[in-house]
């Protein structure tokens, strides 16, 4: 005998959509003003240190980086599956009305991974 299927819970959401701005932390464009002004002292000093070599080197590791983005989209497209209207599509009913609630102008793309581990990540790629 077979059990019932288990039905996916219906969320329900007020018709307020959330402000992101509202629940930004105390501080963080302090933070993030303070990492520019780190990250144009780090491009001083490597011009200084290097003679202007690190600056040349410096965008190849854009490039490295733009193929490792690549690669990690290609892996995460063979080897998972795609949460859409035909596959999950509980899941993507409640991806839909978070974005909807959250502003978003396109729902983000969700994966399901199979592994032997307990876990969630949240990625952005590309």
């Amino acid at each position: 005998m077979n059990p019932a299927p288990v039905s996916f819970p219906v969320l329900q959401f007020t018709d307020t959509p959330v402000d992101p701005k509202q629940h930004i932390e105390k501080g963080t464009g302090g933070a993030k003003a303070l990492g520019y002004v780190f990250g144009l002292l780090g491009l001083v000093v490597l011009a200084a240190t290097t003679f202007g070599v690190g600056l040349l080197v410096l965008p190849l590791g854009l490039v490295v980086e733009y193929f490792n983005r690549k690669k990690a989209m290609a892996r995460l497209k063979g080897s998972a599956l795609e949460v859409g209207p035909e596959q999950l599509p509980e899941l993507h009913r409640c991806a839909q009305d978070f974005a909807l609630r959250l502003g978003l102008k396109e729902v983000p793309a969700i994966y399901v991974v199979e592994s032997n581990v307990l876990n969630a990540a949240a990625m952005r790629i590309g």
